[in-house]
């Protein structure tokens, strides 16, 4: 075992949780909250024995601001601090050595055996010999065995942080994260002259409303203009305004309680100014008389602020809106950095100034949520008659309970020593999810931040969480106080994950949180003057303060709640995955763009909301803009349309968006933001549901409200069950309009409701999509018996059973057949296109030649057993040849139409060992298939080559390839596709993605390097991974394949498909966890096989199952290194794009499956004319192939359906007939050690090469080159070192050689390098 290096630094807050050793130690830190503090208490400046609320309303002492002499400005003076070791830690380390030379490393027991040999004269040795001597017994101590604390300490670091890395890695990013609160000197210097103005400020005499702007504007000379809010006071409000130095200023939000998380952008530090209650009347609540004097109150401190001269500031100033609400503006000082005393840039810090109101300035039963506090067109009646105002209320109440907040915060933090640290744990993870303020500007696309709809203030949201879990639920009637969830002896990722899990698992409709009230930090509960029943009448989700006066959940949107408790959930997946880290996913990550979150994505344009009556009013003034306003009625809209189909509706805006922005003091407020963008987490089992089924007739009030909602969609229905319903009806005659039901319904909703008509206004992701999984329409019903986007993958299995039962039927066969498995992806709805009914009649006539290709779907048939097989390798393909002929007779006679030939390989004469010949089948329903037979004696026999010692090695290696053939097509093969399609069945969007991602992949010209296998165990993964989840939609997995494809360490990491796993799982299981004994399996293969071949040669992706732990079933040989790297850059590339989410244009969209040419060597160009799928291209355009084309002058649809193009490939069916992929196949055969070729193989008409770079260098001539050459001079260091003339590559001859062998296919070749054309024929 080897030592253990032990050091007395210093324990940080997130590592004194795990300091106590033994269940005493737990005990007494759990029973005792002092002394669980302790360990923070000499970093806090927060003083234990002064009264925190006195001082808090005074504005004195800590809870307000530093004082002078607490200045860690000085960087020299923290380095001699840092170096200054304690005398209890010198203490420390002197028993810490003296315990280990008692207990002994490995070199002090050697060196107490030279002692015992050496005698008495060799004790006189010279000091130099001591000294070197006391060095190896020090570093002997320093590494010695762990003693028994330590290995303590070790375990309950496990038990405390998940795993010892975890808790490395926590350590490692919270000082990232948390800010140098030691090195804040300027700003709090600042914060100290802001208070020196403050208390100098001069009063202004109460005038009217037109006296005191008038005035006001004289004073400022249009240098500052007043942010109030909409509506502005009007002229002849009986009330006036007037200004009187704050009664206090504190220090408020995460700054002093040292638990602020950085930002990309910085951090803020929040100032409370408490204005004079003699400043407002009683019924200032009403009408937005508050808001309008606390609009003015903040002009005149920001006129105090931009003119101070004394003391000097050096700020800049400018308004925001706090959460983006106009009722509630904010001053925000950002430093001039202009490296004076007052310059705190270097904090990356802004001093955001929040006004504030005594606590009991207003009578809290006014304000609570059954309340109306804004009267439009009514008089003085009671306002429990009118329409309530909770969110403007609680606007106010929030005012006067900023400074209790804190109070009750810092007593949790008080006696929690890891509070803080799970704190920025809990905000990082928060924001790296969209939610929370703060802008962030992709470096890659150049995309905004999306922020969730209303989380602006989620940071405080999930601290008072936190203490609530500590705390407990406020005591009730009957039942008394709940015990707290959570320990303050926990360690952060202990409060962290417990935080987690709760939001998981909270239902905040049905069972609201009312939190513990704390009278000693000054928050006694409200609750006998606001019932607790108002909040829940009120508000779809509650959580209520300790005050019981706000519910803290007020400004975020039901969604933007169910959104962060869906993450809860991920999160929660993922910390319980034992075997994984998920430490990045959780932190690092930037998970913040609506395509990887939602399954449906749409950018609306948000209409001006309509505010005619008095109710729409009221609803808006509650809201405090239009903009808001409307946010709310469009998603409770969504909601309403997509009832019993999605599991959440949640709305995102941009980060960077006006209403979040600072402005300039002399401009007026910035408009309403425009644009917001929707996301839908749909229920894959209901929501691609035809009929939208409603209430009973009879039932009066429901059917009205369904009609109303439904307009003249909705009609009444008799169902066979008996029911008559409400009802509407959604034709979706194609699968593809199927699942564009829920976009369908938005649309469809937001015209009626919201005036919301067409793409200008709705936009969606998927639409993006539309189109790139078929051939053009204009060819469908020339090319096909049948439409396949109606039925799907169901006619060709239906085909496939019909041949089934017709093989099972066949009484010419010697040997009957006993299995028929399928092994395509044609029939586990994983192909790139589905699979279509070919005219076989048509072709070479009315069917062009650009969608003649016939795919063959592979079938392995199994036969009895039987001793008579031979026991001869190569008997045993002519004894399959045979049977192939037999089955083709059988079938050409009972199947009308029917044709069937015996096919050999390509390579058939290469291997005599392996099998080299299959059956094709051409049904007269325009399918093909392709059968090959298993018999299981061929694996013993191969086997039993490999096992013989004597046999040659040719004949091994023959055997070698004959054995990976044989269970790639009849052992692995047809597993992998019972395992793919099993569990496509359980996630019914992974078939579509899985298809939506191969078109990416070929579209990249990369078809022929990435098996699709390798694909599909890919898109699994992700579909698997509890990171990612198991999205409803194809465009939703595609765009997570994406992201899981650019940010996997393939070189590093293998990649763990859990498939077996899932499909075996119960019903309602979601989280999919790889087995802990397969993968300890897998890390041992992985290391071994990346330590003995560094390089990287084969298994460049290391994808594995529960089957396969060694990742050698489909990644063996391919991708190699190259194209793992570019399918990297590419996925990187297109995740950047699809950061835009539904902003793209349909050309963006689809310019993800345009490749660029730029980086091959040469590019062949082929003649689309005989390219049998070019109809599948992304860039198909009809011109190419059809003469008689003009787009000026479309033809009708009967006349194209009779057109007839002339033939070159003729009416004979060829089934996987392909030349472009045959020539690529040609060419690699050929120069496979002096090029390498990519190309798209649905449809495209370019084919890419990259020259060998290992030949383009001049070398020696010798005899059996093995390459194409040409005599050239040395160059560069060859020729420094006096080489003459030596051969490289010929590219010019085997560019010519290449168009020679594509005649009638190559129209063009060129030379990239250099822009040479080498030729064009034909």
């Amino acid at each position: 075992m080897p030592g253990v290096k032990r050091k007395a630094n210093a324990v940080s807050s997130s590592q004194s949780s795990v300091q106590p050793s033994s269940s005493k130690k737990k005990q007494a830190l759990k029973n005792s909250p002092s002394k669980a503090a302790q360990v923070s208490e000499d970093d806090d400046e927060f003083d234990d024995d002064e009264d925190l609320l006195a001082s808090a309303v005074a504005g004195t002492g800590s809870a307000a601001l530093a004082d002078d002499d607490d200045n860690g400005d000085d960087d020299e003076e923290d380095e001699d601090e840092d170096e200054e070791i304690p005398t209890e830690s010198k203490k420390r380390i002197v028993e810490i050595l003296s315990d280990e030379d008692m207990d002994g490393g490995f070199e002090d027991l050697e060196a107490d055996d030279l002692m015992d040999d050496q005698d008495d004269s060799e004790h006189g040795q010279d000091d130099r010999s001591t000294a070197e001597a006391s060095k190896k017994s020090k570093a002997a101590a320093l590494y010695s065995l762990p003693t028994t604390e330590e290995v303590q300490g070790l375990k309950e670091t496990g038990e405390l942080f998940k795993s010892n890395v975890f808790k490395l890695k926590i350590d490692e990013m919270l000082p990232e994260v948390r800010p140098a609160f030691d090195k804040a000197g300027a700003l709090e210097l600042v914060l100290r002259r802001l208070q020196t103005l403050f208390d100098t400020l001069k009063p202004l005499a109460p005038r009217s409303i037109p006296d005191a702007i008038n005035a006001f504007d004289q004073k400022v000379k249009g240098s500052i203009k007043i942010p109030f809010p909409d509506p502005a006071p009007k002229d002849d409000a009986q009330y006036k305004l007037a200004f009187q130095k704050p009664s206090a200023m504190h220090l408020i939000g995460s700054w002093p309680l040292k638990s602020a998380a950085k930002r990309p952008e910085g951090l803020d530090v929040d100032v409370a100014v408490v204005m004079p209650s003699s400043l407002f009347q009683e019924k200032d609540h009403m009408n937005f008389r508050y808001f309008h004097k606390r609009a003015f109150y903040l002009a005149v401190l920001a006129d105090a602020i931009t003119n101070s001269k004394q003391p000097k500031l050096g700020v800049q100033t400018s308004f925001q809106l706090m959460e983006g609400d106009p009722r509630r503006p904010i001053l925000v000082l950002k430093p001039l950095h202009d490296k004076s005393d007052t310059d705190f840039t270097k904090t990356k810090a802004l001093i955001r100034i929040h006004l504030a109101h005594e606590p009991n300035l207003f009578p809290y039963g006014r304000l609570a949520p059954s309340r109306n506090s804004v009267r439009v067109g009514a008089g003085e009646s009671d306002a429990r008659d009118l329409t309530p105002t909770p969110r403007y209320n609680s606007a106010i109440l929030a005012d006067g309970l900023q400074v209790a907040h804190l109070v009750y915060l810092h007593a949790t933090a008080q006696a929690c020593p890891a509070f803080a640290d799970a704190c920025l744990l809990l905000k990082t993870w928060a924001f790296q999810r969209g939610f929370g303020s703060g802008s962030r500007i992709s470096k890659t696309s150049g995309a905004p931040r999306r922020q969730v709809a209303g989380s602006h203030s989620i940071r405080f949201v999930l601290t008072m969480v936190l203490a609530h879990l500590l705390h407990g639920e406020e005591k009730v009637a009957g039942k008394g106080a709940t015990r707290p969830k959570l320990a303050n002896g926990f360690s952060s990722y202990q409060l962290f994950r417990g935080v987690v899990d709760w939001l998981a698992s909270h239902d905040f409709t049905t069972k609201p949180v009312f939190m513990k009230d704390l009278p000693s930090a000054g928050l006694v509960s409200r609750s006998d003057k606001i019932p607790r029943e108002d909040f829940s009448s009120h508000f779809e989700k509650v959580m209520v303060d300790p005050s019981g006066s706000i519910n803290l959940l007020a400004s975020l949107p039901a969604g933007s709640v169910e959104l962060l408790q869906h993450e809860a959930k991920k999160a929660l997946a993922m910390l319980n995955d034992s075997n994984g880290d998920h430490f990045e996913a959780l932190f690092l990550q930037d998970r913040t763009a609506s395509a990887f979150t939602f399954d449906e994505t749409a950018l609306l344009k948000i209409p001006p909301a309509k505010v005619g009556d008095n109710l729409a009013a009221i609803r808006k003034a509650d809201f405090g803009s239009t903009f808001f306003y409307a946010l709310d009625a469009i998603s409770r809209t969504a909601i309403r349309a997509l009832r019993g189909r999605s599991k959440l509706t949640s709305m995102t805006i941009s980060a960077s968006s006006p209403i979040f922005a600072c402005w300039s003091l002399e401009s007026a407020r910035p408009g309403n933001e425009d644009e917001a963008e929707l996301g839908i987490m749909l229920d894959p089992e209901q929501a691609w549901k035809i009929v939208e089924h409603g209430p009973p007739s009879d039932d009066k009030e429901s059917a009205e409200e369904f009609r109303n909602f439904w307009g003249n969609l909705a009609e009444l229905r008799r169902f066979k069950d008996g029911r008559i319903l409400e009802s509407v009806i959604w034709n979706a005659p194609t699968i593809p309009s199927r699942f564009s039901i829920p976009r369908r319904i938005l649309s469809y909703a937001f015209e009626r409701h919201h005036s919301m008509g067409g793409a200008a206004s709705v936009s969606f992701l998927a639409d993006k999509f539309e189109g790139l999984l078929s051939v053009p329409e204009a060819l469908k019903e020339k090319t096909y018996l049948a439409d396949p986007e109606e039925k799907g993958f169901q006619l060709v299995q239906q085909s496939y059973d019909y041949l089934t039962k017709e093989l099972r039927g066949l009484d010419n066969l010697p040997l009957s057949l006993i299995n028929i498995v399928p092994s395509s992806p044609g029939l586990r709805a994983t192909s790139e296109f589905i699979p279509a009914p070919l005219s076989l009649e048509g072709l070479g006539t009315r069917v062009p030649d650009v969608a003649s290709y016939l795919p063959a779907q592979d079938i392995v048939l199994t036969l009895e057993s039987s001793g008579k097989w031979p026991d001869d390798l190569p008997a045993i393909q002519a004894m399959k040849a045979a049977f192939y002929e037999r089955i083709a007779t059988g079938l050409m006679s009972k199947i009308d139409g029917c044709k069937s030939n015996v096919a050999y390989d390509r390579d058939a004469d290469e291997n005599e060992l392996r099998d080299k010949c299959s059956l094709e089948i051409i049904l007269p329903t325009g399918f093909a298939f392709r059968a090959r037979i298993h018999h299981e004696r061929e694996q013993v026999l191969l086997e039993r080559i490999l096992a013989d010692k004597y046999e040659s090695g040719s004949k091994k290696r023959k055997a070698r390839s004959a054995l990976a053939k044989y269970e790639r097509q009849f052992v692995f093969g047809p597993r992998h596709h019972a395992s793919i399609a099993a569990l496509g069945h359980k996630m019914p969007a992974l078939g579509d993605s899985i298809r939506l991602v191969k078109r990416w992949v070929s579209s990249q010209m990369l078809s022929t390097h990435v098996p699709e296998e390798l694909i599909e165990l890919i898109c699994a993964s992700a579909f698997l991974s509890p990171e990612e989840g198991a999205p409803a939609s194809s465009v939703a997995g595609f765009a997570r394949v994406l992201r899981l494809l650019a940010i996997w360490r393939w070189k590093e990491d293998p990649l763990y498909a859990a498939i077996e796993t899932a499909i075996s799982a119960a019903e309602g299981v979601h989280t999919f966890l790889f087995p802990s004994e397969k993968k300890i399996e897998v890390e041992n293969h992985f290391s071994k096989t990346r330590s003995t071949d560094p390089g990287i040669s084969n298994r460049a992706w290391f994808i594995v199952t529960e089957e396969d732990t060694e990742g050698k079933r489909w990644g063996k040989e391919r991708p190699f290194t190259g194209a793992a790297d570019g399918v990297k850059r590419l996925a990187k590339g297109a995740c950047s794009i699809l950061e835009r989410g539904a902003s793209l244009s349909e050309v963006e969209g689809k310019g993800l499956f345009v490749p660029s040419l730029d980086h091959y060597d040469f590019v062949i160009e082929l003649d689309p004319k005989v390219l049998t799928r070019y109809a599948q291209s992304v860039s198909y355009q009809e011109g190419e192939w059809n003469p008689s084309f003009n787009a000026k002058q479309p033809k009708f649809k009967n006349m194209l359906a009779n057109e007839v193009v002339p033939s070159v490939l003729g009416p004979l069916p060829r089934v996987d007939f392909d030349p472009a992929q045959g020539l690529v196949q040609l060419l690699t055969d050929l120069y496979s050690d002096s090029f390498r070729l990519f190309h798209d193989r649905s449809g495209g008409k370019v084919i890419g090469g990259l020259w060998n770079p290992s030949l383009e260098r001049v070398r020696d001539f010798r005899v059996a080159l093995g390459f194409n050459s040409k005599v050239c001079e040395a160059e560069g260091e060859e020729k420094a070192k006096g080489k003459g003339k030596g051969v490289k590559i010929n590219c010019e001859s085997i560019v010519g050689e290449i168009e020679r062998l594509g005649q009638g296919i190559v129209t063009k070749v060129k030379l990239v390098r250099g822009v040479v054309e080498v030729g064009s024929s034909n």
